[in-house]
């Protein structure tokens, strides 16, 4: 179980840090245009949160199964059958 909850704060990690990034080149092209940085970090982030959820949340989707549960994976199969059938 501890190497799920390693790999979950890794996998969540690097999604804060592509999207910290992608926010902060953003800031800066704006910048270059406005000068007062708050604005333009705050007009930045919203470009870009639309694009930012829905790349999130399409690289959570096929993971989706494991916060169902892991004990449920083997009960998902409808086509398997056991060896004693």
């Amino acid at each position: 179980m501890n190497m799920i909850v390693m790999f979950a704060f890794i996998f969540a990690l690097g999604i804060v840090v592509d999207d910290a990034i992608v926010v902060i080149e953003n800031t800066h092209r704006i910048h270059r245009g406005e000068p007062d940085i708050v604005r333009a970090a705050k007009y930045a982030a919203g470009e870009v949160f639309v694009p930012i959820l829905s790349g999130t949340l399409t690289t959570l989707a096929p993971s989706s199964r494991w916060h169902s549960g892991l004990e449920s994976w083997g009960n998902s199969c409808t086509t398997c059958r056991s060896p004693s059938s």
